[in-house]
């Protein structure tokens, strides 16, 4: 019955949403769903797999429980005799039960139960509602960056900034602190059991089939399989925090300067598009206010939000796009540019820098083939091999404040 795949589709989410499947399961068996009704339940695939959540366990011990008080509330019962389908013990775990107030007939049942079958692990149900939580985030994001008509919402500015802020003085949270803030528990993942919390990173891996998000989320890394490890090294924080001057200003700001162990940690889709984002957003901004000498400010046009990270002060139409790329990032340069460069053409922008945090010394400035309107800067930051210490990279930022000034002429 239609009704039924209503349920069903119902109890599923239930499922995903508390971590006891992983959100590809839930689909699959959604899917399922809807072929058994479409094929009339003749040849649809079948999934038991449900029987070993927690919830679906928890429902059939209840079940077993009331018919088993049924027959004891039985008057005139006599020497009843009770039988069980041998199935039950496959499936069924009964942790738990002998500790509670049971009918004598019942702590038989449960007496009997195979000691090999465990609930769920605690663990797994976390990295489960972090792999769910990705995908919905990385929704929301897109909604919200790829809107129909190109406008943002004051509100929806107004919450895009405060979530930024939040992850920037937040990569790790307590879990009292998270308790204050509820409608961020799902941007986090808590800590495992025992020696995996307190929790400073974790291992996720790319899903082949959508590059912007993730299809295994771990505690520890899987010999053989290709993770990325995300930390502070990873988002580039530790690098930045080498340069006393910037870490100073995080300081003033109450932006985090480490990752400091806690309870929960940032999900991948989060630290990834927004932490990192924001973190070059605010390094970039303490470098152009401390050496560049030319001010630079947020775009409030909700026309504008968002295209790009800021605009010069002294002529709103020449844009700044902070990025915090690594070496090693797969990345499209004429594909983004031409993005840049269309981007451009929507808000009337005459000039457009994009500036790097970090690379090594081999890559050097250069003008867009695709619009000489954008000049890309590869760092801001640079590592002196010899010593090994990050700093400021001034000759790039002369570069900087050199073609700022043949713009504003």
């Amino acid at each position: 019955e239609e009704s039924d795949v209503l349920r069903f589709v119902y109890q599923a989410l239930a499922l995903r949403s508390s971590g006891e499947i992983d959100s590809d399961k839930a689909a699959r068996i959604i899917k399922n769903a809807f072929m058994k009704r479409r094929l009339d339940a003749e040849d649809a695939p079948e999934d038991n797999s449900l029987y070993g959540t927690d919830s679906v366990n928890y429902h059939a011990v209840s079940l077993l429980k009331q018919a088993i008080g049924r027959v004891n509330r039985t008057t005139n019962k006599g020497d009843t005799r009770i039988f069980l389908d041998g199935e039950i013990y496959e499936k069924v775990h009964f942790t738990g039960e002998k500790d509670k107030m049971q009918t004598l007939d019942f702590l038989e049942v449960v007496h009997k139960a195979n000691p090999e079958l465990k609930p769920n692990s605690v663990n797994l149900k976390r990295l489960n509602c972090a792999k769910t939580n990705c995908r919905i985030s990385q929704s929301i994001i897109n909604k919200l960056m790829n809107r129909p008509n190109g406008f943002w919402s004051m509100d929806n500015m107004e919450e895009w900034n405060e979530l930024r802020d939040f992850v920037l003085r937040h990569p790790t949270i307590s879990a009292e602190e998270l308790r204050n803030h509820p409608d961020k528990r799902n941007y986090y993942l808590e800590g495992g059991d025992g020696d995996l919390s307190p929790i400073c990173r974790y291992f996720a891996r790319v899903d082949e089939r959508n590059s912007e998000t993730f299809d295994r989320i771990s505690y520890v890394p899987k010999p053989g399989e290709k993770y990325v490890e995300f930390n502070s090294r990873y988002c580039g924080l530790d690098r930045l925090m080498a340069v006393s001057y910037i870490r100073n200003y995080f300081i003033a700001h109450g932006y985090a300067t480490e990752f400091r162990p806690d309870d929960f940690i940032l999900i991948p889709t989060i630290m990834r598009n927004i932490y990192m984002g924001a973190l070059g957003e605010a390094a970039g901004k303490c470098v152009f206010d401390g050496i560049i000498k030319h001010r630079i400010t947020e775009i409030t046009d909700p026309a504008k939000f968002e295209r790009f990270d800021f605009q010069l002060a002294e002529d709103p139409d020449v844009f700044i796009d902070f990025k915090n790329w690594s070496e090693s990032s797969l990345f499209d340069g004429a594909a983004y540019e031409q993005k840049c460069s269309e981007k451009l053409d929507s808000v009337g922008g005459k000039r457009l820098l994009i500036v790097n945090m970090f690379s090594g010394p081999k890559y050097k400035l250069y003008v867009s083939e695709i619009d000489k309107r954008i000049i890309v800067f590869p760092r801001l930051i640079t590592r002196n091999p010899r010593t090994g210490r990050y700093s400021t990279d001034d000759e790039m930022c002369q570069m900087i404040c050199r073609s700022l000034e043949r713009f504003l002429k």
